[in-house]
């Protein structure tokens, strides 16, 4: 029985070892198979993007911390040109132009959303408009620099960043940001934000680099 145990047990651990495996920060590290697999499909743009938006891809990670909800999407140069693509398609031209003009950035977009608010989330628990103002001002200007990509002993500074203020359009905020980094070059990357919005502490995101250049291929025309 102890034996049968043990033969069960280790086909599991095998099995996930295979198919990739979960970091003790949450997130997905895929397997020689599934990069394999993945690099060999050929995507149409809409495609591409459901499929980066897949969370057992990797590229999207969600945490929440009391009632406050953190969604991390690593953004491929790829699925930036599929976005952008007006009519739902990519020519081999326009593909070309859109990777030398975007490829020396790793793109990211940081959502922060809290449970149970149905207005502009900046409003959430503010005591006062001076409150409301400062994480305004904040969001929009000073969490730039509360953010930082590690990789190894090296600390990346965010250098291209947008806040997405929607007023009371929807109950969450959308942060676009960009570092300086190449991809292939790297071995791991954090993703680390000293929450001084909602003062919910340090905010880690774990990524495997792998996952940014072992992507199935764009689909242009």
């Amino acid at each position: 029985m102890v034996r049968n145990n043990y033969l069960f047990l280790l086909c599991i651990f095998l099995s996930c070892h295979r198919a990739g495996n979960i970091s003790s920060e949450g997130s997905f590290h895929p397997g020689i198979r599934e990069l394999e697999a993945w690099h060999q499909q050929d995507l149409a743009p809409e495609h591409f993007q459901q499929w980066v938006k897949e969370p057992e891809h990797g590229l999207l990670q969600t945490k929440k911390i009391d009632n406050v909800e953190y969604s991390l999407l690593c953004k491929p140069v790829d699925y930036i040109i599929s976005k952008e693509a007006g009519n739902g398609k990519v020519s081999a031209s326009e593909y070309a132009r859109k990777i030398e003009e975007l490829s020396d950035l790793i793109y990211f977009d940081l959502r922060i959303k809290i449970d149970h608010c149905n207005g502009e989330f900046l409003k959430y628990g503010v005591s006062s408009s001076e409150e409301y103002q400062d994480r305004v001002a904040y969001s929009a200007f000073a969490m730039q620099q509360d953010i930082r990509l590690v990789s190894g002993g090296d600390s990346i500074p965010c250098s291209l960043f947008h806040f997405e203020r929607a007023f009371d359009v929807v109950p969450y905020g959308n942060f676009l940001m960009g570092f300086s980094a190449d991809p292939a070059t790297l071995k791991d990357l954090t993703f680390v934000f000293h929450d001084n919005l909602l003062q919910k502490g340090i905010i880690k995101f774990s990524v495997d680099p792998r996952l940014l250049t072992h992507l199935p291929k764009l689909k242009t025309s």
